[in-house]
């Protein structure tokens, strides 16, 4: 059984903050990271070495433990920051992303098995917001379609596009990577975001009675609601993360709801330990989590993994650091899970991890970068 609450508070319709609608977002989805089987080609013209880009002084700690790479890996990261840029691991080179190249934007990132969706705001307003489409093993960002959201669906191939009619209410479709409409335009309720597409309806953002964000499932063609899930931390097709009432700032175990039977596993958390955010793999059969260890927003971070079918949670090594937590992308095969941390200075560190494995591997990455998916 999942713990049910009833809708948002009396009085104005609840917006969800900026904060909690990117804590939440940059979490949720099926996060990956690009796997290409393809050989090392030589450098494109206009890449610069990643190793150039991303040189540090000697005294400079990196925020990651871990061994230098030897072996070819596939992997093709899109970064944001300065700028939207691909990192190819085994090429060594960052390559900015036209026209995007040199925006300087966090945005929330959307994999979906044909590449990388996201939106992202020119002005202020609704019209001047834009969906735009990264293919897989592309590098260009293509315009898609305008909109003021973007969430996978639950089949993990379209998406979910929320838009806003010329009175200022909001409506959202379910569309393919390259714009066509694959469902009417469905009006949301005002105290909703859209997240994810899930085989049980469409996993929103609300908030409970306390004013913590929850997701709560929702039927765009009926409008009516399901299962509230109180502190959700990631979701997939099939399968909810979330940490219950109560648990912002605050060591709770994890829990995995099964939205198929409606079994919810319980997960222990290492002592002290409070989920800041999660990642599911493609397949959702691996769970990324960052922890901090103590609580409070001043601890020192570290990563696991927890094996969705079991409950287990490992620790991955050489991951522990003092600045903020990790973000993540999963390769599109669950083979490789990309990590990238703050460091102390304006240096960050990038990492990877095979599944499995007991080593974690130190890759070049980009300063001022914040991990966004596959390329």
């Amino acid at each position: 059984m999942v713990d049910v609450i009833s809708g948002g508070p009396t009085g104005e319709p609840w917006r969800p903050p900026v904060w909690v609608v990117v804590l939440v977002v940059v979490g949720l989805g099926v996060a990956a990271a690009g796997y290409i089987a393809s050989r090392p080609r030589p450098p494109r013209p206009g890449a610069a070495s990643a190793r150039a880009v991303a040189s540090r002084p000697a005294d400079v700690a990196q925020a990651f433990a871990g061994s230098r790479l030897q072996s070819r890996t596939g992997l093709r990261l899109l970064v944001d920051g300065a700028g939207l840029r691909i990192v190819d691991v085994d090429r060594d080179t960052i390559t900015p992303v036209p026209p995007l190249a040199q925006m300087h934007a966090k945005l929330l990132f959307v994999p979906v098995r044909g590449g990388d969706a996201f939106t992202l705001y020119t002005c202020e307003t609704a019209s001047c917001s834009q969906v735009y489409f990264v293919p897989a093993g592309g590098d260009r960002a293509v315009p898609v379609t305008k909109g003021t959201g973007v969430a996978a669906a639950a089949d993990g191939r379209d998406l979910w596009v929320t838009t806003a009619d010329a009175r200022g209410h909001s409506l959202v479709r379910q569309i393919s990577v390259d714009g066509r409409p694959r469902s009417p335009a469905y009006p949301i309720p005002a105290d909703r975001y859209v997240l994810r597409g899930t085989d049980a309806g469409l996993m929103t953002l609300a908030a409970d009675p306390a004013g913590e964000p929850a997701g709560q499932l929702w039927d765009p063609v009926t409008g009516h609601t399901g299962a509230t899930f109180a502190n959700l931390v990631a979701v997939a097709s099939n399968t909810v993360a979330w940490l219950g009432p109560g648990c912002v700032q605050i060591s709770c175990p994890l829990r995995l709801t099964d939205l198929s039977s409606g079994h919810t596993r319980t997960v222990p958390v290492p002592a002290g330990a409070v989920i800041d955010l999660a990642t599911f793999s493609p397949d959702a059969a691996q769970l990324a989590v960052a922890m901090e260890i103590g609580g409070g927003g001043i601890g020192p971070t570290t990563a696991g993994v927890v094996d969705v079918a079991t409950g287990r949670l490992v620790r991955l090594p050489g991951t522990t650091t003092s600045g903020g937590g990790p973000t993540f992308a999963w390769s599109r095969d669950g083979a490789w899970l990309a990590l990238l941390s703050p460091g102390q200075s304006v240096a960050t560190s990038m990492a990877i991890w095979h599944t499995g494995g007991q080593i974690l591997y130190l890759v070049p990455g980009p300063d001022d970068a914040f991990l966004a998916a596959p390329a």
